[in-house]
């Protein structure tokens, strides 16, 4: 890599980073379009990177979390453990899916965390009951599947899961939520190895450093903001980046179609029928 080359990469990392920091969430959303739509990284190298990167920088997140008490496992073991199947049976699935329909559902995604972002806050009581464990291993399994699919942490579908359904207050569980994302990241990337997926080992070196060094300057910054226009404003670009790539995914779709060969002999057949339909019989006599 060259020295120009590198600058720009630690640029685009120390803003996904501030980024990060900036609004506590969205780290993933951020780092797929750096990857793949900045420096032409093919989306599923850029997913698997973002994974990589995701398992590093959640790790040292996580702990912040654990020594303000705020990272509780044991209410969601049940949950951890469907999230960690089917996050590998996700990585495993990849190379499997048409790279057209990653990207729509990454763009998907996007949206939907759009819509998280907005939802109303839980109280730091938590829920009124601790679901069944079969229960939470289902719901673990079943969110977590698409996240890992496109290579992103799913966070913002964690935090409503455990506050509802473990019985964790608001603060316990954006905290233990780093946890499974860390869990949906590692098993992700593991399943995308053996499935013999590259990963640019090197842009997740420089992403995981630059993105730990400015996630603190962007927190800092955050509380010198004022936070509902900060909110408003990273819900526009996430809702402009999301239909952006929702539409390429359509568009690089109906690019890939094309009809059957047997079919392009109907229409010209049958137009040329109705032509001979519309024109005078001639009559003997």
């Amino acid at each position: 890599m060259e020295l120009g080359q590198f600058a720009l990469v630690a640029a685009l990392a120390l803003l996904a980073g501030f980024v990060f920091g900036l609004f506590s969430a969205g780290g993933a959303l951020i780092l797929i379009p750096i990857l793949n739509g900045l420096l032409h990284v093919p989306f599923r190298q850029a997913g698997s990177a973002t994974l990589l990167i995701q398992a590093i920088t959640g790790s040292v997140t996580a702990v912040q979390h654990a020594r303000h008490g705020n990272l509780r496992p044991a209410p969601a073991l049940p949950m951890l453990i469907g999230t960690a199947l089917s996050s590998f049976l996700a990585g495993k699935w990849v190379p499997k899916v048409p790279q057209e329909v990653l990207i729509g559902l990454f763009g998907g995604m996007v949206l939907l965390a759009v819509a998280m972002l907005h939802r109303r806050r839980g109280g730091e009581e938590g829920g009124k009951s601790r679901a069944s464990w079969p229960v939470q291993m289902l719901v673990g399994f079943a969110i977590s599947f698409l996240p890992a699919l496109v290579g992103i942490g799913g966070g913002f579908l964690y935090v409503p899961a455990l506050y509802t359904l473990c019985a964790l207050g608001i603060h316990q569980a954006a905290g233990t939520a780093m946890l499974l994302v860390v869990v949906t990241c590692v098993m992700g990337v593991s399943g995308r190895i053996l499935s013999h997926e590259q990963i640019p080992l090197s842009l997740v070196l420089i992403f995981s450093v630059m993105t730990v060094v400015s996630s603190g300057l962007g927190a800092r910054t955050a509380r010198t903001l004022s936070a509902p226009r900060l909110k408003a404003a990273f819900s526009i670009f996430l809702a402009l980046l999301g239909a952006y790539y929702v539409g390429k995914a359509v568009y690089d779709r109906a690019s890939l179609w094309q009809p059957p060969p047997g079919k392009l002999l109907v229409l010209p057949t049958g137009a040329a029928s109705v032509r001979a339909l519309a024109q005078p019989h001639r009559t003997i006599g």
